[in-house]
């Protein structure tokens, strides 16, 4: 009897063999080599920041801070009114004169106001101008004031003597060639009328001329005639 033969078992191949365990390495190499790009480029991406428009940044550093215009609008004073600016002026106590009386009792108009006109000078034997009126008196002839005012100098002068310097109001006037021994002196104050000093013979500018007051008048730092400011009627 023939003793049957069973078929022997046949090994198992996986398909591919060597080959297919390369491929599946590669494989795995591949996916892992790309998850690590993947997961760095995460964590190294910055994004970009986006620059504001060009107009919200000009509206920006045109608009004041907050608080700033309130502070300095709460620190503005208003404006006085002109009353108010009226108040806080010091008062003027001296009257503001229309006219200005004859300062020399009995005295003569010797020499008149020449503006821009050259006379002759007997005393300096030139031709010149004269800024001012001589009214001619003996000496020590009393010197009036000739409105109300304040003595703002009392001095010495080579040329025209000794003067005094009092503001009338808007006038300033220059009582020149007096003689020494004055009455005032600088800061006081002064009525219409008042003696301020004498007639005198002291100016060297005009000392070949009989006694006499020379006077000067200035408004708003002009040289005036004297005449023109002063009450006709007391002119002898």
């Amino acid at each position: 009897m023939k003793e049957l033969k069973l078929p022997s078992e046949k090994k198992s191949r996986l398909p591919g063999g060597k080959k297919f365990f390369a491929v599946l390495a590669a494989c795995l190499i591949a996916v892992f080599v790309a998850g690590y790009v993947a997961i760095d480029k995460s964590l190294t991406y910055t994004r970009p920041v986006e620059e504001p428009p060009v107009e919200s940044r000009v509206e920006k550093v045109d608009k004041p801070q907050q608080g700033v215009t309130e502070k300095h609008a709460s620190e503005s004073k208003p404006e006085p009114s002109d009353s108010e600016k009226e108040e806080d002026k010091p008062a003027n106590t001296v009257p503001e004169p229309t006219l200005l009386i004859w300062p020399v009792n009995g005295g003569t108009l010797m020499r008149e106001f020449s503006a821009d006109a050259l006379v002759f000078s007997p005393t300096m034997q030139d031709w010149r101008t004269h800024n001012g009126v001589d009214i001619a008196a003996p000496v020590g002839t009393a010197v009036r004031a000739m409105a109300a005012g304040e003595v703002t100098a009392v001095r010495d002068d080579e040329m025209l003597g000794r003067v005094i310097e009092i503001k009338h109001g808007s006038y300033v006037a220059l009582y020149c060639n007096l003689q020494e021994g004055v009455t005032v002196k600088e800061g006081d104050t002064v009525g219409i009328g008042d003696q301020i000093g004498g007639v005198g013979q002291q100016a060297r500018l005009e000392i070949g001329d009989e006694p006499h007051l020379h006077l000067e008048v200035r408004r708003d730092g002009e040289t005036i005639d004297p005449l023109s400011v002063m009450n006709k009627t007391d002119i002898e």
